[in-house]
Formats: C-alpha cells, sequence, structure tokens
C-alpha cells in the first residue's frame, strides 16, 4: 500500500525514494506497481510470498497477525505462481512503475 501513510510523510517519501533507487540501480531489484485503476485483481486475497529454491520443493508463504502458514503442495503452489503471473500482467511495467512512484513520493513532499 503506497499510499496509506505510515510512519508520516517524510519517512513514506524516503522509503519510496529509496524503492525508486534500487529500481534504477540494482539488477536483482524488479518493482512493479499495481495501480487502483486496476481494480479487482488475482491478489485480492491478501498478500504471499513464493520461493523458489534450486533443490527442493518450491514454497508459498502465508503470514497473518497471529499465524504463518507454509505451503509446498505442487498443485498449491502452481496456483499462487499463476497469481503471481496475473499480478505482474496487470501491473505497471518496471520502467512504467518507476513515474508512479516519482509522482507519490511528490505528493509526500
Amino acid at each position: 500500500m503506497l499510499r496509506q501513510e505510515v510512519g508520516g510523510r517524510a519517512c513514506m517519501r524516503a522509503q519510496i525514494e529509496h524503492l525508486i533507487h534500487l529500481a534504477r540501480t540494482d539488477p536483482a531489484v524488479t518493482i512493479q506497481v499495481l495501480p487502483f485503476s486496476a481494480g479487482a485483481h488475482a491478489g485480492m486475497d491478501g498478500p504471499f510470498m513464493l520461493m523458489s529454491f534450486p533443490a527442493g520443493r518450491d514454497l508459498v508463504c502465508i503470514e497473518s497477525l497471529r499465524a504463518s502458514l507454509h505451503l509446498n503442495e505442487p498443485e498449491v503452489v502452481e496456483l499462487y505462481r499463476t497469481t503471481s503471473d496475473l499480478l505482474k500482467s496487470d501491473a505497471l511495467s518496471p520502467k512504467a512503475s518507476i513515474p508512479l512512484l516519482s509522482a507519490i513520493a511528490k505528493d509526500l513532499s
């Protein structure tokens, strides 16, 4: 949530500017923003982490206030992989995400 104020405007602006810096300078970092205009999307169920490892099974991690769920059944992981792919296709490209991040940082000035 890039627009929900947590920690104050200056803190948020600094964090967003840091994300912009990472997106521009670190080839290992890819940032894609899913704008409000995307409407309902595949990630409406909530956040998750999809992790792949060189050896062993891939893993989905879902964290909440009171629990953490780790799923590694292939059919479940594939469902989350499809969800991730849909989110990436609905989001702005990495190149198009930077101007939106810049605009949000400017709004926080």
